[in-house]
Order: C-alpha cells, then structure tokens, then sequence
C-alpha cells in the first residue's frame, strides 16, 4: 500500500468516526422520546451519562485529528498538495469537527435537560 491509498483510507476512518458519532446521537435523541426505560434511566443519572458523552465525544474528536495528522504526515499538508486541496481540505475537516462537537453537545444538553426539568412522564419506582 503506497502513501496516497493509505491516506485516502485514513481520510475514509474519518468520514465512518464522524458519521458514526452524528447517527449515535441522533439515535440517543430519538430514543429518549420513545423509550420509557432509557428515558429513566438517564433521568436517574444524568450526571453520569453527559459525563460518558463528553468523553465519547472527545474521544471521536481525537480519532478523526489523529487521522488528519496521519494524513499530513504521509502526503503533506493541504498548504503543499495545490490551491484547490487548499481550500476544501480544511472545509472538510473542519466540518467533521463540527459535527462531532455540536451532535455532542446536543447529547449532553438532551441529557441534562431530561435529568432536571419537570418530568413530562412517570418513572416506575
């Protein structure tokens, strides 16, 4: 495997973290509405489950900047590669970054408001 098809993979990594991390937590969102149990269940602990989404989310956010780098490193910084590579290279990025940041703050702000608001349901005790 040369540098090119490898970078071009690590590229891809990124994409798949970064679309995994969205549809994680749209996923979250959606069940919160339909699932009583998990619903309770991040009521009773919220606390914990937007600390584990921070975390996850950091983490995602590591993966796909550990595979920026890797990339620059095996085929150059986007500055280096032409003036088109230039421009859309870090648009992407930092549209990934984005997404990963602002999917995870929707999380923990789902999860806190659920822990403290006025219960719209009832918890079986």
């Amino acid at each position: 495997m040369d540098e090119k098809e490898l970078a071009k993979q690590l590229s891809i990594y990124a994409d798949s973290v970064t679309a995994f991390a969205f549809v994680q937590g749209v996923t979250f969102c959606f069940l919160i509405a339909q699932n009583l149990t998990l619903a309770c269940s991040v009521r009773a602990l919220w606390y914990i489950v937007a600390t584990l989404i921070a975390a996850v989310s950091c983490a995602y956010f590591l993966m796909v900047r550990r595979c920026h780098s890797a990339e620059d490193d095996l085929i150059g910084v986007p500055t280096e590669r032409g003036e088109k590579i230039a421009t859309v290279v870090p648009l992407i990025r930092a549209t990934r970054f984005w997404l990963i940041v602002v999917i995870g703050v929707v999380e923990i702000v789902v999860a806190i408001v659920v822990g403290l608001s006025t219960p719209v349901f009832r918890c079986p005790q």
